[in-house]
């Protein structure tokens, strides 16, 4: 059997948003995704609360949707890491999208977004903050994102992520190939709270040219909350990012990136306003920021983002999590 696309969903402790999620796994294959074969596969890291009962209760009502669902987890907490590298076995080589069990997908079409990695590496969109509830956007981490397009387009990937740089991770869809490689595999596996850096960090180091593109368009909604990763378990989360910084200085051959990396590192670790106002990749990044401000204004000028559809898609998804609790319940 062809699989035409997979949706990968990472858990931990996501009672309270997961079926905000998979409802809107729901609506993409409901809208966009009929005459596809589109598979699912969920990792549970260990989770405490009830996720996975709502996970197994979910698939039960909906299972007629995919051509199979894969639960992965045997109720031991390994790290996000493992999790993370634990599905890739089970992607074949179709196009597939792994999100957070967290955050929810948009109205727009995912299996569209993917078409894109024909001419792509990676493909990214706009993304959504969606905090307390509430749909909202964020035009200054719009603005770096299309900063990030622009300055580095006809640079490595590696000068991308050794430089200042923001990249909405959760909106980002990327190439089968990058999760084939063992290498990859097993270099994530050594961090316990943050995945998609350290594999950036590692791909790198393989692809020089990858070709990187932002679509104007949000495909996903992204969840803050105070139960995020990086202010509950701040400290191995810090351990993983200059862990990941220390790599990329070893990959560096010149002795002004590697200065510039040791700099990056040693303001990361000391916070606050100071380590801002020390680290040099910030007045480099501004001084290219500068210099690209005409185009990147222009196109944030152009982006043409309905807030009040979006807030639309997000009401119904809310409405169908409590059609499905009905049921659930009853």
């Amino acid at each position: 059997m062809i699989i035409d696309f997979t949706f990968s969903v990472l858990v931990y402790n996501h009672s309270q948003y997961i079926i905000e999620h998979l409802e809107s796994i729901k609506y993409q294959v409901e809208q966009y995704g009929k005459n596809k074969n589109v598979k699912l596969v969920i990792s549970d890291d260990g989770s405490k609360d009830d996720s996975l009962i709502k996970i197994n209760n979910w698939i039960n009502q909906n299972k007629d949707l995919f051509i199979e669902c894969i639960i992965l987890g045997d109720g031991i907490n390994r790290g996000v890491g493992f999790s993370f590298t634990s599905m890739w076995e089970h992607i074949g080589n179709e196009p597939f999208k792994l999100l957070a069990g967290d955050d929810v997908y948009s109205y727009e079409n995912i299996f569209q977004e993917a078409e894109w990695l024909n001419d792509c590496d990676f493909v990214t969109g706009m993304p959504l903050l969606l905090i307390d509830g509430v749909l909202s956007k964020s035009n200054s981490l719009m603005f770096h994102m299309l900063a990030t397009q622009h300055i580095y387009e006809k640079e490595s990937f590696f000068s991308k992520l050794k430089n200042i740089n923001v990249i909405n991770t959760p909106s980002l869809i990327y190439r089968n190939c990058f999760i084939k490689d063992s290498d990859t595999f097993d270099f994530i596996r050594k961090f316990r709270v943050t995945e998609d850096f350290p594999m950036m960090a590692h791909l790198s180091s393989n692809y020089k040219d990858i070709k990187f593109k932002t679509v104007g368009k949000v495909y996903i909604y992204y969840r803050r909350t105070p139960g995020s990763i990086y202010l509950v378990d701040n400290e191995k989360y810090n351990i993983d990012k200059e862990n990941v910084f220390k790599y990329l200085e070893s990959l560096d051959e010149s002795y002004l990136g590697k200065f510039i990396l040791r700099n990056r590192l040693s303001c990361y670790k000391r916070g606050g306003l100071a380590g801002k106002l020390l680290n040099f990749s910030y007045y480099l990044y501004l001084v290219r920021v500068i210099f690209k401000s005409p185009v990147i204004m222009r196109e944030l000028n152009d982006l043409k983002l309905n807030e009040g559809k979006h807030a639309t898609h997000y009401a119904l998804i809310k409405d169908r999590v409590m059609k499905f609790n009905e049921v659930w319940k009853s």
